[in-house]
């Protein structure tokens, strides 16, 4: 076996392995095992399996997940929402690079359907925000993930299947933020706890399989 099939070998063990354990601890967390901040091991995996399999921007952005989930255990909002807008920025900063050129049917659709988003946020979620800092904080926030959407939008690229994988994660992400602020701000969602984390969770796992086959593509 030559040095290009061994790299090719180790690096498919790799992801096997992240996301066999990130299932394993995403279980877990749902099980409600009892083990101090079980809630971070998801994505603090990624991280570390992420080093050696995706782009150093994304592999930041998993870690600023994990802190942000660390924060969200600890009950604090706005250090948990600043980590969450770092990990959307370097997602957009490994985004920009790479945007494809689009159709003016499909560009069209993706700005649309992320101005919607941002719209429905700012004024059936925002409104009901209350404290200056915190509204700020939110509004900011939203703005930097509906961008972050929209960069995902804009990496489709018609010969390469991986590529729809990143929007589907980011759309996950996005959606599992809406409910979590609809349940903090609105009213209380019946069974917050799976709304939440399973597109959560799901979606991590897809942009992470998108970003490790596109640097795998490059290499």
């Amino acid at each position: 076996m030559g040095i290009a099939e061994r790299t090719k070998a180790a690096r498919e063990r790799r992801t096997l392995a992240a996301t066999v354990l990130y299932v394993v601890f995403a279980m877990m967390y749902f099980m409600k095992v009892d083990i101090p901040f079980m809630m971070v091991f998801p994505m603090a995996t990624l991280f570390l399996f992420g080093m050696r399999l995706i782009p150093w921007q994304m592999c930041l952005a998993a870690l600023f997940s994990a802190a942000g989930d660390a924060m969200g255990v600890m009950h604090r909002f706005i250090p948990q929402m600043a980590f969450f807008m770092l990990a959307h920025v370097m997602m957009i900063a490994w985004y920009l690079p790479r945007i494809r050129k689009q159709g003016a049917g499909y560009l069209s659709f993706a700005l649309v359907l992320a101005a919607s988003l941002a719209v429905f946020a700012f004024t059936c979620i925002l409104t009901h925000v209350e404290g200056g800092a915190v509204k700020t904080g939110t509004s900011l926030y939203c703005t930097v993930i509906s961008l972050m959407f929209l960069c995902s939008m804009l990496q489709v690229d018609g010969k390469d299947v991986w590529s729809r994988v990143l929007p589907v994660g980011a759309f996950l992400f996005l959606a599992s933020d809406m409910v979590l602020a609809w349940n903090k701000f609105v009213c209380d969602v019946p069974g917050e706890r799976y709304l939440i984390m399973v597109p959560y969770y799901a979606g991590q796992m897809l942009i992470f399989w998108g970003a490790a086959m596109c640097l795998k593509k490059k290499k």
